[in-house]
């Protein structure tokens, strides 16, 4: 009854880590059995994608926008505003990577976790300093 028990736990899929065919999920070739059996899911959730990867950038373009006047930025704070308008794309990241797990290329809590922690707080200091 106990090597029962040790097995299920052995088995369950650790989602925190990368996958070991992470690789392959940034083959072009990868999601043909994908698009084949679902061609208009496909195309929707490609879509979707490149719509999420721009959300959190516009946002954080839409927050400088309303405190930042552009033309009398120092080195410093364009180095800032660089900084946070790049560490952005993590949040965008973190939505894609829990969006894939209709694409079965989920990249595991870390990426997610990670990503999301970047993504809101590189920009959110950032904002904080070019106030």
């Amino acid at each position: 009854m106990a090597n029962k028990r040790n097995k299920k736990r052995r088995t369950r899929p650790d989602n925190w880590r990368l996958p070991k065919n992470a690789q392959a999920y940034f083959n072009p070739h990868y999601d043909d059995d994908f698009k084949s059996r679902h061609p208009v899911l496909y195309w929707l959730t490609v879509i979707a994608i490149f719509v999420l990867v721009l959300v959190g950038p516009l946002v954080y373009l839409y927050l400088c926008s309303c405190t930042l006047i552009f033309e009398s930025l120092s080195a410093f704070q364009l180095i800032v505003w660089i900084v946070g308008f790049v560490s952005s794309f993590g949040i965008s990241i973190g939505i894609c990577n829990l969006f894939l797990i209709i694409h079965d290329q989920y990249l595991g809590h870390y990426v997610t976790l990670y990503s999301f922690i970047i993504g809101f707080a590189v920009p959110a200091v950032s904002l904080m300093i070019l106030d």
